[in-house]
């Protein structure tokens, strides 16, 4: 039975495809039934119809591609070291290079200044809440903490100018049995750092200061506000390896005393200083580390010649959203004739806008010596603008 259904299909099929020569063509007119036409027609290929060459070039849609604007540089990709971790940071549209010089001189700036966070894909993963470095002066103006001074340095042409406020009160008594005063000092410091090129800035500041004396055993109250003194310091990058992620810098300056205070640690003269600074990035922090040397000049408030001493800063850098950096510091010195002084500051910074930023330092004093570092509580608040 299967055997005549198969072999009456192929012959329908065959006098189909004979018959579809026509339009009329119909089975009907060769005696068969109504049924077997519709069925003819149900299967039936119509010869008549143009279904053109599905192979032809004219029949491939053009591909539809974004119009190609002159921020060129962002299509390329991205470098492939897998230690150094760092892409071509975005650009802001109205800093668009002109010429192939200045094209590779962008290149290379975004390169190296964008350091990536941790299990971050650029194309992946959503650019909020992405831990950042906020960059901010240190007490003496150089790009660092609080008193420690990185290796790290401000872009070229780049100007941060900084104001802050200080309270720092010392306690002072001769034995127990002599009632102790205190002497009060609050602190303006104002200056500005400029990156004069990738690897050198430099920095000037002066402190306007307010003190006061009440009670101090031996020296008469007193209160006196005015310019303590006036500094420039400058620090230069000679190592930069993205792969290992390692800076080194060294620094030079010079601070001239204006005013004649009992906390500076020399009551007038210039002192010269110079140091060393490392900086290696990790993934969720930064360490930094400093080792300089002071040489002083001029007198103290008791008549004495200032010592020279040597002072080394630890510090740790924690970025731990895109707004928030916290900071730990370890702060020791050695100061001739006077003894050890060891600090812990506890610190914070908060970027506001991109080019607003707060800064906040607690020191703790752990091991005193003299004035002006035994103090008995400080507290230090800071605003960094980028101009």
């Amino acid at each position: 039975m299967k055997k005549y259904i198969v072999t009456g299909t192929l012959c329908l099929i065959l006098i189909s495809q004979v018959c579809a020569i026509k339009n009329e063509a119909n089975l009907e007119e060769f005696g068969f039934s109504s049924n077997v036409e519709k069925f003819r027609q149900r299967i039936s290929i119509s010869l008549q119809q143009d279904y053109g060459n599905q192979n032809q070039n004219r029949n491939i849609p053009s591909p539809i591609l974004p119009q190609l604007t002159n921020n060129y540089s962002d299509l390329i990709p991205p470098p492939t070291k897998p230690k150094s971790r760092r892409y071509f940071q975005p650009r802001l549209q109205d800093h668009v290079p002109t010429n192939k010089k200045a094209f590779i001189d962008d290149r290379n700036r975004r390169i190296r200044n964008y350091k990536r966070p941790p299990a971050f894909n650029q194309f992946l993963e959503d650019h909020k809440n992405i831990a950042l470095k906020i960059k901010s002066p240190t007490m003496h103006g150089l790009s660092g903490l609080f008193k420690t001074v990185s290796a790290e340095v401000l872009d070229k042409d780049e100007k941060i100018f900084y104001v802050g406020f200080s309270h720092t009160k010392f306690d002072r008594s001769l034995g127990q049995t002599i009632k102790g005063g205190s002497i009060t000092k609050f602190e303006v410091p104002i200056g500005i750092t400029v990156g004069l090129t990738d690897q050198f800035e430099m920095a000037v500041f002066g402190n306007l200061v307010n003190e006061k004396s009440l009670n101090v055993p031996i020296i008469n109250d007193y209160e006196k506000t005015e310019l303590e003194e006036l500094s420039m310091f400058g620090k230069f990058q000679f190592i930069d390896n993205p792969v290992h992620n390692l800076k080194t810098a060294f620094g030079f300056g010079v601070m001239n005393a204006m005013g004649k205070q009992v906390t500076r640690r020399g009551s007038d003269g210039t002192s010269y200083t110079g140091f060393f600074s490392l900086t290696k990035n990790y993934e969720t922090l930064s360490l930094h580390s400093q080792l300089g040397f002071t040489l002083a000049s001029g007198f103290n408030a008791s008549g004495n010649e200032t010592p020279n001493l040597l002072y080394y800063n630890l510090g740790v850098e924690a970025p731990v959203s895109t707004n928030t950096n916290l900071t730990l510091e370890f702060n020791g010195l050695d100061w001739s004739g006077y003894g050890n002084n060891v600090d812990i500051i506890v610190g914070a910074k908060y970027r506001v806008r991109d080019e607003f930023s707060i800064q906040m330092a607690i020191p703790f004093s752990v091991l005193r010596s003299k004035l002006p570092f035994e103090y008995d509580n400080s507290l230090h608040i800071g605003v960094s603008i980028k101009i």
